[in-house]
Order: C-alpha cells, then sequence, then structure tokens
C-alpha cells in the first residue's frame, strides 16, 4: 500500500537511492497505487541527496500537478534543498518564492533555513539579513541553525562586522550563542585582522582559558593576543544547513 511504499521510498532517500526511488514511484503506479504528497517529498529528497536537483524539480513541478497531487511545504522544502545541495540558489528562491506565492502555504523554519544557506553560499550576504529580517517580520524565529548558518556565510566573505552583529542579533533574540558560532566570529575578525574584536568575543563566551590569557594582558598583550587566538581558533563544521 502507499504506507508501505512511502516507507521504502524515504529509506532511498537515506542512502541517496535516487533511482531506485524513482523506480518504486513508477511501481506504484504500474499496480494501481496513487503516491501521495508525503511519498513525492520522499522521492524529492532522495534525489536531492543525490545533488539531482533536475530529478526534484522535476517531480516538483511536473509529476505532481500531472497526477492531481498538490505538493505541500515539506515537497518545496525538499525540492529547496535538492537545489540547495547543487549550488543552484537561484532556483531555491524561485521555489522559496512560489511558497510564498501559493495560496495555503507559508514558509516555515526549515524554508528559510535553506534560503538563507543558499544566498549565503552564493555570497549574497545582504539578501541573507534581510531574509533573516523576513523571519522576523512573518513570526518564524531564526533559530541557532539560522544564525549559525548565517555567520559561516559572512565569515566566508570577509564580511566580520556582519558576523559579529549576527552574533549581537542571537543575544538580542535571547538565543544564547553556541560555541561554534562564537569561534566562526572569531575567525572572521582573526581572518581581518580584528584582533581585538577576537578576544572580545572569546571573553564573552566566558572561556575559563579566556579569564588566564586575560592576566597576562598587563604583562604582554601580544602575547594575550596569540594565545586566545589559538585557543579558540576555530574548526570550519560540517553540515552547517542540516
Amino acid at each position: 500500500n502507499v504506507i508501505t511504499y512511502s516507507a521504502a521510498i524515504s529509506a532511498c532517500e537515506k542512502g541517496a537511492r535516487w533511482e531506485h526511488a524513482l523506480s518504486l514511484l513508477s511501481d506504484m503506479r504500474t499496480k494501481g497505487i496513487e503516491p501521495n504528497a508525503i511519498t513525492y517529498g520522499a522521492a524529492i529528497s532522495a534525489c536531492g541527496k543525490a545533488r539531482e536537483w533536475r530529478k526534484a524539480l522535476e517531480l516538483l513541478r511536473e509529476v505532481m500537478p500531472r497526477r492531481q497531487v498538490e505538493p505541500n511545504v515539506i515537497c518545496y522544502n525538499a525540492a529547496m534543498t535538492a537545489c540547495k545541495n547543487a549550488g543552484q540558489w537561484e532556483k531555491v528562491l524561485e521555489l522559496f518564492a512560489e511558497i510564498q506565492d501559493k495560496p495555503g502555504l507559508e514558509p516555515t523554519l526549515v524554508s528559510y533555513n535553506v534560503a538563507v544557506a543558499a544566498v549565503g553560499q552564493a555570497g549574497d550576504i545582504d539578501r541573507m539579513v534581510t531574509l533573516i529580517a523576513d523571519m522576523k517580520a512573518n513570526d518564524v524565529s531564526p533559530d541557532t541553525v539560522t544564525y549559525r548558518t548565517a555567520i559561516f556565510a559572512a565569515m566566508n566573505n570577509k564580511r566580520w562586522r556582519r558576523a559579529t552583529a549576527l552574533v549581537d542579533d542571537m543575544t538580542d533574540a535571547g538565543l544564547p550563542p553556541d560555541r561554534i558560532s562564537y569561534k566562526l566570529a572569531i575567525q572572521a575578525c582573526e581572518d581581518a585582522g580584528q584582533y581585538d574584536t577576537a578576544i572580545e568575543l572569546a571573553n564573552a563566551r566566558d572561556a575559563p582559558s579566556t579569564r588566564t590569557n586575560s592576566r597576562v594582558a598587563h604583562q604582554d598583550p601580544e602575547k594575550r593576543r596569540r594565545l586566545d587566538l589559538e585557543q579558540h581558533r576555530p574548526h570550519r563544521p560540517n553540515g552547517l544547513t542540516d
């Protein structure tokens, strides 16, 4: 039945076995079992995991309408993720706009996070910041993933002021910055030669090693700077938009 097939296609998603997922969809129709939005969403996700963004869009925009299955926001989010994974940020924004324009659908936290990640990857930091502002205006609260992704993008694009502003924004929103967010902002400042700001961020995180280094300041500020930055030097994390 449709539940069994949907579960099988979902398993294909986890293994990025997109061809097998599409084969199962075809098998369903051959047996007279009509896939539903959940089934298609899983198949789109399977395509996305394999970076088969064209197949994902084909399912969403051609196959589903032809089979008279209305895509839900989960299907759109899966297609957006497929496009993001393939670096197709313009397609991500097209899909995001479709969600906004489609009656009965509204962007979710996942929708916004994928869009933020996509424009961040494209280096459009100003548009990324606008998206975060739109989230708040539409009563969708940014989460740690939103900010971490945005700070990472700001760091990669040499926007250290924006990175530190995003850390401040997290605090103002009542969302304590996590260690990764702090480390990314510290890296952005270090890359720009803004060592004093980097040390301020490290102190804000209230790490014990930072307090120790602070006692060195009066004796040798340059030594404190080197120690602090070495102690808080970030490793670029993987999977920031999951």
